[in-house]
């Protein structure tokens, strides 16, 4: 199990990307405090449960042609507000909602102020057909 401790928008891009996929923080709170609780479950299997406060991250076009990845994964919010978007679509989250999205494409994920989530990221054999 890692735990991350983020002070700022590096620490919450490097836990992010360690944690999953490699991620670039594109806005962030100037006093952005947060952790990240990461368990690998079985290879290829990962749970994690985040909090953070204003923020954006974002996995580019670039980023998913130099580092690719094929899994699936699923927000949770526990707390506070989100916005996933990909693809042309976007899910305005609040607590006790989720979204599924795909690593293998680009994608943003937002969150206006504090909150924490689940998220759970699988293979896409795990996960079943998109």
């Amino acid at each position: 199990m890692k735990q991350f401790v983020v002070d700022g928008a590096d620490a919450l891009e490097q836990a992010c990307s360690e944690s999953f996929v490699p991620l670039r923080v594109n806005a962030a709170a100037t006093s952005l405090r947060g952790e990240l609780l990461h368990a690998q479950i079985t290879p290829g299997v990962g749970m994690a449960r985040g909090t953070c406060g204003r923020s954006e991250l974002v996995r580019t076009p670039r980023l998913v042609a130099e580092q690719p990845r094929e899994d699936v994964l699923l927000s949770l919010f526990t707390h506070g507000r989100g916005e996933i978007r990909q693809s042309g679509r976007a899910a305005v989250l609040g607590s006790g909602a989720g979204a599924l999205y795909d690593a293998a494409r680009p994608y943003t994920l937002s969150f206006p102020g504090p909150m924490s989530q689940l998220v759970l990221q699988v293979p896409p054999q795990v996960a079943g057909p998109a």
